[in-house]
């Protein structure tokens, strides 16, 4: 009998010590695993910016910013940004594709719309800057519309916009640099076709 519990005790005291010795070698792998992981520099964050579009030789000013619009075409994923005096057409990765100058321009605040201005008026050198900026998919065409002439329109070839379509000879937008202007396409009259560019300027 006390042979018996003897072994016993031992047995029970072996045990114990490869339960101590198992922990004690888990806990050395962990605090292994701790520091090397702690050790290994930390991978490399993504930028959020991807890539970035300037004109170093466009119009510049502390007051208005130079860009003031931006577009981009849901089909085709082209990039449209209106700037002062200048608009932009950008490929998906920022690429420039076509450009168009639009000023500036000699132009008036008491001249009505181009080319409707008295002699007695006398004409500045203007900056144009960009009020409106919308696709009509409809139509495959870019508007946009400037401050100079009281706020004209220009109808551009959406896949260059160096090819304009049509220039809209009357006032539709703010003609000033600091007036707030929102534009949207809307549906034309029921069962018609044909959309409309509508605009509100503050």
């Amino acid at each position: 009998m006390t042979r018996r519990r003897t072994r016993t005790a031992a047995t029970a005291a072996a045990a114990a010590a490869a339960a101590a010795a198992a922990s004690s070698s888990l806990l050395l792998s962990l605090l292994l695993s701790t520091a090397t992981a702690a050790s290994r520099p930390p991978p490399q964050s993504q930028p959020d910016v991807v890539k970035v579009f300037a004109d170093e030789f466009a119009w510049n000013d502390a007051e208005i910013p130079q860009f003031n619009n931006l577009a981009v075409d849901k089909v085709t994923g082209r990039v449209y940004v209106g700037a002062v005096n200048k608009l932009y057409q950008l490929s998906p990765n920022l690429d420039l594709s076509a450009s168009a100058v639009t000023g500036p321009e000699e132009d008036s605040p008491l001249c009505s719309v181009l080319p409707d201005c008295p002699d007695s008026v006398e004409r500045k050198l203007t900056n144009n800057v960009n009020k409106a900026l919308v696709i009509d998919y409809s139509e495959s065409r870019l508007i946009e519309c400037g401050s100079i002439y009281q706020g004209v329109c220009t109808v551009r070839n959406l896949r260059n916009i160096s090819d304009v379509k049509r220039n809209v000879r009357e006032p539709v937008v703010a003609n000033n640099a600091t007036a707030s202007t929102v534009a949207f396409i809307a549906s034309g009259p029921p069962n018609s076709p044909i959309s409309q560019a509508s605009a509100l300027s503050l």
